[in-house]
């Protein structure tokens, strides 16, 4: 005799109309939430990208305006140019912008795009690097200068990376102090050289046997 099929003993094969409706209004929830959160991060990750571009800049300039600082050679260039937090501004267009960024002091990929620098070239200090991967005005990228939150949200609509070189600014330049070299004719020839390292307490001495 066949088996008489109930409405309580047949399985479920599948999501009621509510149910669906749930779970879309959940997801819904979630992607509202996930969208800009995801936005803000590729964005807050692009513009720290542009902002050590800057720094790389930065940081190559100012090894080579202390090295000529040293050897007496460092002069103004971009003179015309007067930044407002001071000194001058040289951009990568400008024909002696290779004079204080030589080729090949920073990556080859940063170089091909646009930035500024602002320099001290009575101090041999750096300032301000702005760079971009796109064309800006420099005007506009100065007016924008320092650290303040209007000028952090300025420099982020306009996709303009900052650094103000304040952990590589070059201190006073130190003497070295002079070592004293004495020298032993005898059976053998004895030469010693005796100095006081900067910010050691006891001298230091090498002796060689030759």
């Amino acid at each position: 005799m066949p088996k008489k099929t109930t409405r309580k003993s047949r399985a479920r094969g599948g999501f009621t109309f509510s149910e669906v409706l749930v779970t879309l209004a959940i997801l819904g929830a979630l992607l509202a939430v996930a969208i800009p959160a995801t936005f803000a991060l590729t964005k807050g990750l692009k513009m720290m990208e542009l902002d050590a571009c800057a720094r790389q800049i930065a940081v190559a300039v100012q090894n080579n305006l202390t090295g000529m600082k040293s050897a007496g050679t460092l002069k103004s260039y971009g003179d015309k140019n007067t930044a407002p937090v001071g000194g001058h501004y040289i951009s990568n267009g400008d024909a002696d912008v290779q004079k204080i960024l030589p080729i090949g002091a920073i990556d080859p990929a940063v170089a091909d795009k646009y930035y500024t620098i602002v320099y001290n070239s009575a101090t041999g200090t750096v300032l301000e690097v702005y760079y971009a991967e796109h064309s800006f005005t420099v005007s506009d990228a100065l007016a924008n200068s320092g650290m303040g939150t209007a000028e952090v949200e300025a420099r982020k609509a306009a996709k303009i990376g900052y650094y103000n070189g304040d952990d590589i600014k070059s201190g006073p330049a130190s003497t070295l102090p002079k070592p004293v070299i004495t020298v032993e004719n005898g059976l053998e020839l004895k030469v010693t050289v005796t100095t006081t390292p900067m910010n050691w307490q006891s001298t230091a001495k090498l002796t060689l046997h030759v």
